[in-house]
């Protein structure tokens, strides 16, 4: 109940002095998330409550803003710039997702990344909840240009969530990096040297 007064207050506030409402909320959230770091006295049933709570409803307002977006999406815009939307989608999965990357982990000597865990990130996605949500706002302030922004995010997460979340498994089994394949690959040589 605290957690959502808090949300609440501040969003209203913000839009009082007129100030980002949202920015507001992420800054009510920074607060909420790191309570005790900050010095407020959280007992550790109300950090698993709230944790429980927060999760929950993320989860649904993810729903929301999935179908925000899908109730945005024009079927004739989309038909226009259907090639166009899968276009430069092609060039966000195949480019720009690799090329980001590389410039996030490039920095990163530390971590010591390997090429195969580079490959894996180069492939897995975010589910485009920010992109929907970004995309919900300019569509409901009828900007210029919304329709087609919403036809290309829709396209977007469409692809990312039936290509790369559908093969995301198996492209970590063939790098290696699931932890059932290494074990099926140590207990097959294990059982190969105890053969010979």
């Amino acid at each position: 109940m605290v957690t959502v007064l808090t949300v609440l207050a501040a969003y209203l506030l913000a839009e009082k002095v007129h100030a980002s409402g949202f920015m507001a909320v992420f800054a009510a959230g920074l607060v909420v998330g790191n309570a005790s770091r900050i010095g407020l006295t959280v007992l550790p049933e109300q950090a698993h409550a709230a944790h429980d709570f927060l999760e929950t409803i993320s989860l649904k307002l993810r729903m929301l803003i999935f179908i925000a977006l899908g109730s945005q999406v024009d079927f004739a815009v989309l038909r226009e710039y259907g090639l166009l939307s899968i276009a430069a989608v092609a060039v966000f999965m195949l480019a720009a997702r690799p090329i980001t990357v590389l410039a996030s982990l490039l920095p990163d000597r530390k971590a010591a990344w390997k090429a195969r865990e580079v490959l894996f990130f180069f492939w897995t996605r975010e589910t485009g909840v920010i992109a929907a949500a970004l995309v919900g706002i300019v569509s409901a302030a009828k900007l210029p240009g919304s329709d087609l922004m919403a036809a290309v995010t829709f396209v977007a997460i469409l692809a990312t969530l039936l290509l790369q979340a559908g093969t995301t498994p198996a492209v970590a089994k063939a790098l290696g990096l699931r932890e059932d394949a290494s074990a099926d690959r140590a207990s097959t040589s294990s059982a190969g040297k105890f053969s010979s």
